[in-house]
């Protein structure tokens, strides 16, 4: 997958967390699960937005003759 700048990546935890509580919100129609959500949702952006950035080189491309 070709990624784009800005595009943000949540890790394999968090992902999961993240699909329990909105299921969880979704089939309880309460309003304290869906706060809850959301509130885990913006430590997880904040958590991003603060964390020193990693980058990692390309690979070369090699050329085919």
């Amino acid at each position: 997958m070709q990624l784009e700048s800005g595009e943000r990546i949540v890790s394999r935890k968090e992902t999961k967390v993240l699909i329990r509580k909105a299921l969880k919100a979704a089939s309880s129609k309460d309003e304290k699960d869906y706060k809850a959500l959301g509130k885990y949702m913006f430590k997880v952006l904040k958590g991003q937005d603060s964390r020193e950035p990693e980058y990692v080189n390309a690979p070369e491309k090699k050329e085919d003759k």
